[in-house]
């Protein structure tokens, strides 16, 4: 299974795709700065000079919204039960979305994904995904999807919480599937980080 993951406000993107794989990176770029003025004493005639100056400090932070490298996981023999777990870093310091969409609904043949004679060539899979939050209280988002959900696309809003650093992905295929095609199976999924700015 391959994981692609971009951003649509700003640039980055990063993939990497092996049978049964895993893979995600986004990247935004980061700024802050930081200026003070001096403001003159409301009610006095300008050029006055003054006992009393009001100084204003104002300063600004960037959105800074990313998602780390990417990385493989087999799921190993398709037959069987299986489970790959990806520790993924993701980190946005405003609210944000988080948009999940799989080009099949399932891990389908290299060869012939539509099947052969009696074989099948497509395995069906889920995906759980967990994001800890900060609102300002730590909290959680997330769900359990399935291909068919992840195909038509799926999203998870952040609301008013902002990234807590990192997330889960858990991706899960049933096994006894004695009727499939020999051979590699693959999906792609794509993630897209959209902060709220």
């Amino acid at each position: 299974m391959r994981i692609g993951a971009h951003n649509r406000t700003y640039a980055g993107q990063a993939r990497n795709a092996v049978a049964g794989t895993v893979l995600a990176a986004c990247l935004i770029s980061v700024a802050s700065a930081a200026s003070a003025h001096i403001v003159p004493t409301p009610g006095l005639p300008a050029g006055r000079d003054t006992n009393e100056l009001s100084v204003q400090v104002q300063g600004v932070i960037s959105p800074r919204c990313a998602m780390g490298s990417g990385r493989t996981v087999n799921m190993g023999d398709l037959n069987r039960a299986a489970l790959a777990r990806v520790d993924l870093h993701l980190t946005c310091n405003l609210p944000f979305t988080l948009r999940m969409r799989a080009a099949n609904g399932a891990l389908k043949h290299a060869v012939m994904p539509g099947g052969q004679g009696g074989y099948s060539g497509a395995v069906p899979y889920g995906m759980d995904v967990n994001v800890p939050l900060l609102e300002p209280m730590l909290t959680r988002m997330g769900g359990v999807f399935s291909g068919s959900q992840l195909r038509a696309g799926v999203a998870l809003d952040s609301r008013q919480a902002i990234a807590a650093g990192g997330a889960v992905i858990k991706f899960s295929t049933p096994g006894s599937n004695n009727d499939l095609l020999a051979g590699e199976y693959s999906e792609v999924i794509t993630l897209t980080l959209e902060p709220k700015i």
